[in-house]
């Protein structure tokens, strides 16, 4: 199974968060805004119904019965009133009116005082409390429908639950975008992990848009420069492992051609020397010579091989070149005139020094 990255983690526990904060919310603002609506209809129904008290004063005091018909025909029309009932100090009722509905009915009822000018004005209060009672001439009852403001404070709720899911949407939807910014550079750093590991080590990480992503890209960056420098300096010393060890093997070989074909090739040498003392005979003494040359080509080829089995460094130092040209000149006028050949030499009397290897340069000339 998968596991989740870091991108899916902060999602889910954005989304937790978030669907949370909204539920907190949701319960908190639609159970006041709830107790506010209902407290404002109950006080509605309240006004209604002292009003109807204060007004059907007359009504029960006369047993005017069609007074109150109209009072409460009148408070019929009022949204939510469903029935009105108006009764004596008897308990005799006087009026009742009610017209068709459907829903749950709830009661509020509210007595019937004589009183005089100067309390009218508290029948009004919506503390429940009368001013002072003198008789109590009758008791009148509104019924009013709790379904209009039940299906009013559901609609509410659930728009209420709707503008919250948009908004936890909308939350979610950045978080979305602004976590794929940060988390984008990294998925690219182990995408970019991936294919070093296969060998690319020229891959480079892009820098983000953050200034912490900017830094990890150019952390990275170096990482991987350092790393190829590392890289190439052990394929370098892996190289010079690997000609180290053939030279060896060449140098043992080397001593042991020098052991086996150049002391010998020596032997040669003296016993063509001793033989071209007592030949007179000039087509013997021609292949004699070609005898030694093919031995000097020989010696020189071992020591070319030598040279390169065990490569030394040059030692320079400042050095006379008609010097050296002379003692290479007498060299090769021994050489000849044992052979019986004539060697000439022209060096300027004027010195040039230059700053080489004079076993270099003598090797060279001979």
């Amino acid at each position: 199974m998968k596991r989740l990255g870091i991108h899916g983690r902060l999602i889910i526990a954005v989304v937790g968060l978030i669907a949370l904060a909204t539920l907190a919310l949701n319960y908190v603002g639609v159970g006041i805004t709830r107790r506010f609506i209902q407290e404002r209809f109950e006080n509605r129904m309240f006004f209604l119904v002292r009003y109807l008290a204060l007004n059907a004063e007359l009504g029960i005091l006369f047993s005017d019965r069609d007074m109150l018909k109209g009072q409460a025909d009148n408070l019929l029309l009022e949204p939510d009133v469903v029935g009105v009932t108006i009764k004596d100090a008897n308990g005799r009722e006087l009026v009742a009116v009610a017209r068709q509905f459907s829903g749950s009915v709830s009661k509020v009822e509210e007595n019937v005082y004589l009183k005089s000018s100067a309390e009218e004005s508290e029948a009004f209060r919506l503390d429940g409390k009368a001013g002072p009672q003198k008789e109590i001439l009758g008791r009148v009852t509104i019924a009013y429908d709790t379904g209009a403001i039940e299906f009013f404070l559901t609609e509410m709720r659930n728009r209420f639950v709707m503008m919250s899911l948009a908004v936890a949407g909308l939350a979610v939807a950045v978080f979305f975008f602004i976590s794929r910014s940060i988390v984008a550079p990294v998925r690219s750093l182990v995408d970019l992990t991936t294919e070093v590991s296969r060998g690319n080590m020229l891959a480079r990480a892009r820098p983000g848009s953050l200034p912490e992503t900017r830094q990890l890209a150019v952390a990275f960056n170096s990482m991987l420069m350092s790393l190829e420098e590392h890289r190439r300096a052990l394929e370098k010393a892996n190289l010079e492992i690997v000609r180290t060890s053939t030279l060896a093997e060449v140098g043992k070989f080397s001593m042991m051609v020098a052991h086996e074909v150049k002391n010998p090739l020596g032997i040669i040498k003296s016993s063509v020397d001793i033989l071209k003392h007592g030949i007179s005979d000039e087509s013997d003494k021609t292949i004699v010579s070609y005898i030694e040359d093919e031995i000097k080509r020989l010696n020189r080829l071992i020591e070319d091989f030598l040279c390169f089995a065990k490569p030394t460094h040059p030692k320079r130092s400042i050095i006379n070149l008609n010097s050296l040209a002379e003692e290479v000149a007498v060299r090769y006028s021994l050489e000849e005139g044992a052979s019986g050949g004539r060697f000439i030499v022209s060096i300027p009397s004027e010195a040039c020094f230059s700053l080489a290897d004079p076993d270099f340069l003598t090797r060279a000339f001979g």
